[in-house]
């Protein structure tokens, strides 16, 4: 058991239960101590306990041996902070995130951190911080036609920073893409491949209804080069409906007939972006990512063929 006692040296008392069968002449006994809290502290600090053993019978008399034991008590800061300011809560519209670890004021590197967020979703649920203490994950919107507070926390061992984000009501269309109906996510490249036409679904999450016009464009790029695609035709999405979008278009004008991949597109995954264009949609475009990739490699097996004979049978 472990007990205070006062007097004019306060300290804790370990005792141990399991008498008659004490810490035998040259022996050794371990105790675990569990410290229900800390003290608050602003800079490291040490703290010394000291351990008195009693010898005899029932430990109770005998001879007095003492120990001292070191406890240090280290101070962990950390400051959450995010930009932009604020956001609407369009479900798309990304807050970063900034959590700075330090240590008596030094900050401390490769220490992992974890976010919580009661609004919005977050890119990762933790992150290591770098050279400079600092590790960053991204906010993500809510939906909500009306304003929506997230309350965040940072947490490394029992340091936590706290944070909040004020997200306005957000009236209007909404357009948001519905995960897994990208088609085509694997694309070839090269002479003789065909035009490409992208479709997916979107999802009207907002209060009102619109009508896309063919100013509308899906758009991946490596860095080098850029495929854009406009909207075939004109496509209404009523407020909480789903509907297909064709992009197919090499123009504004619409029409379809499909777009050319530039064969010099470097292989790889690429992450679309819609730019959305329609009736009710204040400030276009509405920008919305499309979670799903698209990924550029092989070719379409085009070739020559090289006729070595031919024959022909006449009856």
């Amino acid at each position: 058991t472990v007990a205070p006692f006062g007097g004019a040296r306060p300290g804790v008392r370990f005792t141990a239960n399991n008498n008659p069968s004490r810490v035998a002449n040259g022996g050794s006994c371990v105790f675990t101590v569990n410290y229900s809290s800390a003290p608050t502290v602003t800079k490291d600090t040490d703290y010394v306990f000291q351990f008195d053993g009693l010898t005899g019978a029932n430990c109770s008399a005998g001879y007095r041996g003492t120990a001292y034991g070191r406890l240090t008590v280290t101070e962990y800061a950390i400051a959450l902070t995010h930009a932009p300011a604020a956001a609407p809560a369009d479900g798309t519209s990304q807050i970063s995130l900034t959590a700075t670890l330090t240590r008596a004021g030094s900050p401390l590197a490769n220490r992992t951190i974890a976010f919580t967020t009661t609004a919005g979703k977050l890119s990762s649920g933790t992150a290591v911080t770098n050279a400079s203490g600092q590790a960053q994950v991204i906010l993500t919107a809510p939906s909500s036609s009306t304003a929506v507070t997230s309350s965040l926390t940072a947490t490394y061992l029992k340091a936590v920073g706290r944070d909040s984000v004020s997200f306005s009501a957000f009236s209007g269309p909404n357009l948001q893409y519905i995960g897994g109906t990208l088609s085509p996510m694997a694309v070839p490249k090269g002479s003789g491949c065909p035009n490409l036409t992208s479709t997916l679904q979107v999802r009207n999450v907002g209060t009102t209804n619109t009508t896309l016009n063919s100013n509308a464009f899906l758009t991946f790029t490596d860095g080098t080069n850029t495929f854009t695609a406009y909207l075939n035709a004109s496509t209404s999405v009523n407020a909480g409906a789903t509907a297909s979008l064709s992009f197919g278009s090499p123009t504004s004008a619409g029409g379809g007939g499909g777009v050319a991949l530039n064969p010099s597109f470097a292989n790889g995954s690429y992450a679309p972006s819609m730019s959305l264009y329609g009736t009710g949609i204040a400030s276009p475009p509405q920008v919305r990512p499309v979670s799903d990739s698209v990924t550029v490699a092989g070719s379409c097996g085009g070739g020559t063929v090289r006729i070595l004979d031919w024959r022909e049978m006449v009856k």
